[in-house]
């Protein structure tokens, strides 16, 4: 395993012990700091921290992050679920540590999500480990049903 590799499997291990809404507050402070500061966008980790961050409460850091998942969960099933070629690479993975474990599925989706254009790699491990908790199945194609049915609708 490379350095890169633990790092990233550390920090989704990290992630998995928080709760929904802890995640949710987690994806709305890294928004907020990267639009705070767009240098952290490509950290996987980034230092929380601005004004705007702080001051949030509860109800509206909940609010953001909704907003937020919602942003990316319809890119992340496509890439992880959709028949693209390109994306195959990304699904064998991702199947292949269904089998291995919370951590290890949440640092190849993490992995994995690092592709969708214009994803902040902040925001990947945070989104990886709230697909895991809620779509988790033993099998990717049960996993895949169930996150599309869970979309939010088209608009």
């Amino acid at each position: 395993m490379t350095e890169g590799e633990e790092s990233t499997l550390n920090l989704v291990s990290r992630l998995l012990e928080c709760d929904s809404d802890q995640l949710l507050a987690e994806l709305a402070m890294r928004a907020k700091t990267i639009e705070r500061d767009e240098s952290k966008r490509d950290m996987l980790d980034p230092p929380i921290s601005g004004p705007e961050v702080v001051v949030m409460g509860p109800g509206a850091l909940r609010a953001l992050g909704e907003r937020v998942l919602n942003r990316w969960n319809r890119e992340a099933y496509q890439l992880m679920c959709g028949g693209e070629q390109a994306d195959a690479k990304a699904r064998d993975d991702l199947a292949r540590a269904l089998g291995v474990g919370d951590a290890a599925a949440s640092a190849a989706l993490t992995t994995a999500l690092l592709a969708i254009p214009g994803l902040p790699a902040a925001l990947a491990p945070v989104l990886a480990v709230i697909f895991v908790k809620r779509f988790l199945a033993p099998a990717l194609d049960e996993f895949c049903q169930y996150w599309y049915k869970s979309l939010p609708q088209q608009k």
